[in-house]
């Protein structure tokens, strides 16, 4: 079963305050490109559009998203995007 009906790379997903993000980028090979995100309610979907993490021009810093960590601490609970450089 797909869950996530889209083209993408380097997909990382969390769950957080309520809702499934799924980040990821186009399937451009080494050229860089923006990373994106959707959300849902339950992975089953639906799923949102995919969106921009960052203004498009600035490719996402050359990164690609390998993770997503979710630290939760005493007080508020963060996420962490960690990537990888081409």
């Amino acid at each position: 079963m797909c869950l996530l009906k889209a083209p993408i790379e380097g997909g990382a997903i969390v769950h957080y305050k309520g809702l499934y993000y799924v980040l990821g980028s186009a399937l451009t090979g080494w050229s860089p490109n923006p990373n994106k995100y959707a959300t849902a309610l339950s992975l089953e979907g639906p799923w949102s559009e995919f969106r921009d993490v960052a203004p498009p021009e600035t490719r996402t810093y050359g990164s690609q998203s390998t993770m997503l960590l979710k630290v939760s601490g005493r007080k508020d609970t963060t996420v962490i995007f960690m990537g990888d450089r081409g």
